[in-house]
């Protein structure tokens, strides 16, 4: 395959070039439906899967029925135009393979694992399909979410939308691969080691892993000698990260941590922010890397 751009072949349908907040607006106030969304979405991952290799499957059927089902909600309502436990309401997404939705086996990219459909969903699934969002299916990540890198033994690997010679990064590359190329606005994300962090770093993206508690704890974290796992989003807005956690907050307040609210611009208090350039074994990172690391600390003491 030639190692160019992935480019959707046209953005002239009901999702256009909106992140998930924007589409969220526009089904809220009837400017489109959620299925005409969804649908939109379908066509897109139709055309972009086969380059980029993210999903695992798909539920399109499902996805379908439950945008039918989606209330246009109008009126006094919350930052997305929608009821405040809605926020993303009728928008499409995806949920990551290594989290259980009803339905579909949980088979953490690995062949190793039965091909069993899951029974019931994850507390984390239940939380993110409670903000409105609508999964067409499940996406990719390296065996176990173990690598920085989504690929495989046997298989392609999921391929960067900015160079599809590139790695998506890992392990939530899936999930990366598809938002950046602007099939979904926004896609359940999770990570112990930089799973969510790396692939929003490789494929150009807002990805925030939140204190742990700010959510439903992950499943396989009761396997863990420490609980290192967070699960969020990747997002090409902030926005759509900010409204994430606040409609998820709305819905089940964290136990034991202050609020956290709509975050929709910088805070009273003074921050602080640490970095180093210097690897685990102790050599310096790539001078590349150094400097875009260099410039982004500078931006933010800006």
């Amino acid at each position: 395959m030639s190692t160019t751009r992935y480019r959707l072949p046209s953005t002239d349908d009901a999702l256009a070039m909106d992140d998930a907040t924007g589409v969220a607006r526009r089904i809220a106030e009837g400017d489109i439906s959620s299925l005409e969304a969804v649908d939109a979405a379908i066509e897109r991952m139709r055309h972009a899967d086969p380059v980029l290799h993210a999903m695992v499957c798909e539920r399109f059927d499902a996805a379908r029925a439950e945008a039918r089902r989606s209330p246009a909600l109008k009126g006094k309502t919350g930052q997305a135009g929608q009821s405040i436990n809605t926020v993303f309401a009728g928008v499409p997404s995806a949920i990551k393979d290594n989290t259980d939705l009803v339905g579909h086996p949980t088979l953490h990219g690995s062949r190793a694992m039965p091909n069993k459909p899951a029974v019931q969903n994850s507390a984390f699934a239940d939380q993110f399909l409670g903000t409105g969002l609508i999964a067409l299916g499940k996406t990719k990540l390296p065996e176990f979410g173990l690598t920085a890198t989504t690929e495989f033994v046997h298989g392609e690997p999921v391929h960067n939308p900015w160079h599809t010679g590139h790695s998506a990064g890992g392990s939530s590359g899936g999930a990366a691969a598809l938002v950046a190329a602007g099939v979904l606005p926004i896609a359940h994300a999770n990570d112990g080691g930089g799973s969510i962090r790396i692939p929003a770093a490789c494929c150009g993206l807002v990805g925030l892993k939140v204190s742990r508690g700010r959510v439903a704890d992950n499943d396989m974290a009761k396997d863990l000698p420490i609980n290192i796992i967070s699960d969020g989003v990747v997002s090409r807005s902030v926005r759509d990260t900010a409204n994430f956690f606040a409609a998820v907050e709305r819905l089940w307040p964290a136990k034991h941590m202050p609020p956290l609210g709509l975050v929709e611009g910088p805070g009273k208090e003074k921050l602080r922010i640490g970095f180093t350039s210097q690897l685990p074994d102790g050599d310096d990172a790539h001078p590349e890397c150094r400097a875009g690391m260099l410039a982004a600390a500078k931006l933010c003491e800006s």
